[in-house]
């Protein structure tokens, strides 16, 4: 009765997920050496392993490379990887025994002489002790030591046929299992003893976890806690009655597992079943979540990445109010307002709040939203002025404002769609005279340190006032006038370095040193960005820039004169790329379009770390330096004949959490006095003079930081 009622509770915990999720497909046209892939894992360094019928592929993140393996006979069939206390990886083949990969360098053991025979065929290993293993083969289960193979169960003869899996929970006790059923040893007067268990399940996999031992069976998911006691029932059954396959964890601590065709994700007692209908792939052979939480699904038609869902997307027009998005700010109670074409929507816990009309007239569009240093929230409408408290609104003027901005002493400053600007203390709004009125719908106005009056209008670039005598006076101008050709503002914020940025409609954005009128930088398509329609700017607490555009949110971190620019990654189709308003706030960032994204960043955390760079390739000559692996660090310095002076360097920066485009600098000490500019390029080559070298390259992550450690390479050409 007992075990009934855990099973039916946790089938009502399932849930589907309808939504297409974020996967990436690699086959062989992106150099897989197989579209089978039948093992997966990541080493230190951070390099993902991929195993196939046909060998093994190291992916960086972009591009696969085969390593150097001496093969036995056949084909290297790789059928599992195993990473030791130590570090070492191990790879686990049909035929071919035992690959240690040590000081970038693979050796070979097998456990049996002859090379056709069977118990050459390795599935799974577990390290019982230091440098003592236990490792499941096609004939018998074997001690290894490191260099030498022994049965492990003379005395049992049953044992002489296949097993598929073995762990080993605790230090006394180790299971192993196979279509037959699951073995269980603990270790008792100096000898290990065992009994058969669970002779009617056929054992998937095995997975020991600190005080948990997973095993993924033909009837289910069963859970034994410690002491590990397997001859009674298990501790808690999932998926009671399915077929489940292979099985990982996450950081989160949350379990993974296949399960007749589907992808179950298991936490806190509770089951989340993703199926093909949501995008799962089929025919699923092995399941691997790396550090990132990047799933990694190896399957019988390729590899896929499942991205990171950092994201929620919700669609406003469900509040009955235009979910077209114009702005966005947070309220002093954190609440999140939403301009758009048509009136207001709050969020809040629960939901969504809408607001279409005040005092009899409609709001119609809301052309920016404000959190004033006094945290008043305040919001320019068709129908006006308007200042939010709580849930009401109240109308200051009727008259339209277009943008606004607050200077130091707290006065806003105000301009409208033709041209006119106004000063607000507060108490009263009141039109501020200008030299010469300039006739243009105003997009972005800013206040400097100094008192100037920046002003982006839409059709005619800026114009920097100066007041006098209650007067604006124009002291400069940023136009087609003065050099500034295609300069149509849409909107301005400032950059918390004494820099304002304007985004135009059709060139990108262009920032503005306040404090040097002749300083400033120019960004578009070609420096990188997704688009030249910049309608929003947010700045974040590294002082990267967050610019809305109608292809997607950019990101543009370092410094102005190096910067780096990159597309936020959001993999759904079906989320509208154009982007309205963006606004960061404290680990995420609120992206307005056609709808509301809440956009994760704590996931960028791995943006933040510096990328490792390693070199992948050495050629002399045009020929490949066969003593070089790949992604390796060479001490020695590699010594060559005078005529021997064409030498050329392949790298690659290891970045697997996001698809951004990676940047290199590199120099060449004995040549180059200083870094290149940086670089897309991931191979350079030189033809040299005789003498020392050192050659080096770093690559730049998504906040513009340098690799702390540069690859490098030492040579002395005679």
């Amino acid at each position: 009765m007992g075990r009934y009622f855990i099973y039916c509770l946790l089938v009502i915990c399932i849930s589907a997920n309808s939504q297409q999720l974020p996967f990436k497909k690699y086959s062989v046209e992106d150099g897989l050496i197989s579209k089978e892939i039948t093992a997966l894992i990541r080493d230190d360094k951070g390099l993902l392993w991929v195993g196939t019928p046909f060998g093994v592929n190291w992916f960086d993140g972009k591009n696969f490379y085969v390593p150097p393996l001496e093969l036995k006979t056949g084909q290297l069939y790789v059928t599992n990887f195993f990473k030791d206390r130590q570090g070492f990886l191990w790879i686990l083949t049909f035929y071919n025994g035992l690959y240690k990969f040590d000081n970038s360098r693979f050796t070979n053991y097998l456990p049996a002489a002859r090379l056709e025979h069977n118990s050459n065929s390795i599935f799974d290993m577990v390290e019982v002790d230091t440098n003592r293993y236990l490792v499941a083969t096609d004939q018998n289960m074997f001690w290894f030591d490191g260099s030498r193979f022994t049965v492990f169960d003379t005395a049992r003869a049953e044992l002489k046929v296949q097993f598929t899996s073995v762990a080993s929970p605790a230090s006394n006790t180790i299971v192993f299992g196979n279509d037959h059923g699951l073995y269980w040893y603990h270790f008792k007067n100096n000898r290990w003893v065992g009994a058969k268990v669970l002779h009617d399940n056929a054992i998937n996999d095995l997975f020991a976890d600190g005080d948990s031992l997973w095993i993924s069976t033909s009837k289910g998911l069963y859970l034994y806690e410690r002491p590990f006691v397997l001859t009674g029932a298990p501790s808690r059954v999932y998926l009671a009655q399915q077929n489940t396959g292979t099985i990982t964890k996450d950081t989160s601590g949350a379990i993974w597992v296949t399960s007749s065709g589907n992808i179950v994700h298991l936490a806190n007692e509770k089951l989340t079943s993703y199926s093909p209908g949501s995008g799962v792939p089929k025919r699923i052979h092995k399941l691997y979540c790396g550090w990132e939480n990047i799933h990694w699904i190896g399957t019988a038609e390729g590899l896929y990445k499942w991205y990171n869902s950092r994201y929620e997307y919700d669609d406003l027009h469900i509040t009955g109010v235009n979910g077209l998005v114009s702005c966005l700010a947070k309220d002093n109670d954190n609440n999140v307002w939403i301009g758009t074409y048509d009136g207001l929507i709050k969020k809040k816990h629960g939901g969504y709040q809408s607001y279409s009309s005040i005092a009899s007239s409609n709001l119609g569009y809301i052309s920016w939203l404000y959190l004033s240093r006094n945290k008043q929230l305040y919001a320019g409408t068709t129908a006006g002025m308007i200042k939010i408290e709580k849930d009401k609104l109240l109308l200051i003027d009727s008259i339209r404002t277009s943008a606004i901005c607050e200077d130091d002493s707290s006065v806003f400053w105000l301009g409208t769609i033709e041209g006119k600007i106004f000063r607000y203390d507060n108490k009263r709004l009141e039109e501020i005279k200008v030299d010469k009125i300039h006739k243009d719908f105003i997009d972005g106005i800013y206040r400097d340190q100094q008192g100037f009056l920046w002003i982006g209008y839409r059709g005619s670039g800026v114009k920097k006032y100066q007041m006098e005598r209650g007067k604006l006076v124009l002291i400069k101008e940023f136009s087609a006038n003065t050099g500034f050709a295609d300069f149509r503002v849409r909107c301005a914020y400032p950059d918390r370095k004494g820099n304002i940025i304007f985004g135009t409609r059709t060139n990108g954005i262009f920032i503005f040193s306040t404090s040097d009128d002749d300083k400033y930088w120019h960004f578009n398509i070609k420096n990188g960005l997704s688009a030249n329609w910049v309608k929003s700017i947010s700045v974040g607490e590294h002082h990267q820039l967050y610019l809305a555009t109608n292809n997607g949110v950019n990101t543009l971190a370092g410094d102005y004169d190096h910067p780096y620019i990159n597309r936020l990654g959001i993999k759904d189709n079906s989320i509208p790329s154009e982007t309205n308003a963006v606004l960061s706030d404290n680990g995420r960032l609120w992206i307005g379009m056609d709808g509301l994204l809440n956009y994760d960043l704590s996931g960028d955390a791995t943006q933040r770390k510096t990328i490792p760079v390693y070199l992948t390739e050495i050629n002399i000559d045009g020929q490949p330096d066969s003593s070089f692996i790949p992604y390796s660090r060479p001490v020695k310095t590699l010594r060559l004949n005078h005529n021997q002076h064409v030498i050329g360097f392949g790298f690659a920066g290891l970045q697997l959490t996001e698809d951004i485009i990676i940047h290199y600098r590199y120099m060449l000490q004995g040549l180059d006095k200083e870094w290149s500019q940086p670089t897309t390029r991931s191979y350079v080559s030189y033809n040299l003079k005789p003498g020392s070298y050192i050659f080096k390259v770093q690559a730049r992550n998504g906040a513009g930081e340098w690799s702390r450690d540069a690859a490098s390479y030492s040579f002395i050409i005679s």
